[in-house]
């Protein structure tokens, strides 16, 4: 917690850091990120992220169709005005909700995978496998 506080505060003033974790998206690392610290500190450190995050960027490396390598599906958060409401209002679960669609402020892994299955770099199996939304990309991803 406390190199959390010392990186955010960092950030706080204009300094850039960059830094890594564990989370299955890039919204889960955001509440991740809040829910370090005690539940009467989480409005001061949410304010603190939607001022200073620039962005979120969650990877996988997925199985190419042909097997012998891997290739990157990400998702990506970028801090814009909507994005900062979303985090000062508590409401980052409906980031993903609100935006099935690729924006310029965020594209799901999802909608990654589906990329990935019409350039045929991956197969419809691993897709499923990595999908947050499994109907969502075998109905588009065909």
């Amino acid at each position: 917690n406390e190199t959390f506080e010392i990186a955010l505060r960092a950030a706080s003033t204009g300094h850039l850091v960059l830094s890594t974790m564990h989370a299955s998206n890039a919204t889960a690392t955001i509440d991740s990120m809040v829910n370090r610290f005690p539940q009467h500190l989480q409005g001061q450190v949410r304010q603190q992220l939607a001022d200073a995050l620039l962005l979120v960027f969650a990877q996988r490396l997925i199985p190419t169709k042909t097997g012998d390598a891997r290739i990157l599906a990400y998702e990506k958060l970028i801090s814009t005005h909507r994005i900062r409401n979303f985090i000062r209002e508590n409401k980052v679960h409906q980031i993903r909700s609100q935006m099935q669609a690729e924006s310029d402020d965020f594209a799901s892994l999802d909608i990654c995978l589906i990329k990935l299955l019409k350039e045929d770099k991956i197969t419809m199996k691993s897709a499923l496998v990595y999908a947050e939304n499994a109907d969502y990309v075998s109905r588009l991803g065909k």
